[in-house]
């Protein structure tokens, strides 16, 4: 088993950008989806009765596109937070070995 391990904080930065990236379109297809945009006429007088259980689901839908969203948006500020916190260890370590205190 080894004891040490690489990390790679570019990798890391563009994987936290890639989740950005996932967290705006989630949050555009929630915008997107909006039933509260619909009334039971949008369906129609055929349709009409079907319309009450369709926006249910709608709406339910979009709450669960509003959960994925702010997921996404947690795991982003989470990577954020990470590379940050590697960032402060390497400089530590690295005034460490200098012999200077880091100022």
């Amino acid at each position: 088993m080894s004891s040490h391990f690489n990390l790679d904080l570019e990798e890391l930065r563009s994987h936290a950008k890639s989740v950005e990236g996932l967290t705006e379109r989630m949050r555009k297809a929630t915008e997107t989806c909006d039933p509260g945009a619909l009334t039971t006429e949008a369906f129609g007088v055929f349709a009409g009765f079907l319309a009450s259980a369709i926006l249910r689901t709608a709406g339910l839908s979009q709450d669960g596109l509003g959960k994925a969203a702010n997921s996404l948006m947690d795991m982003g500020i989470g990577l954020k937070e990470t590379i940050e916190q590697y960032e402060q260890v390497d400089l530590d370590n690295m005034f460490g070995f200098t012999g200077k205190g880091r100022g």
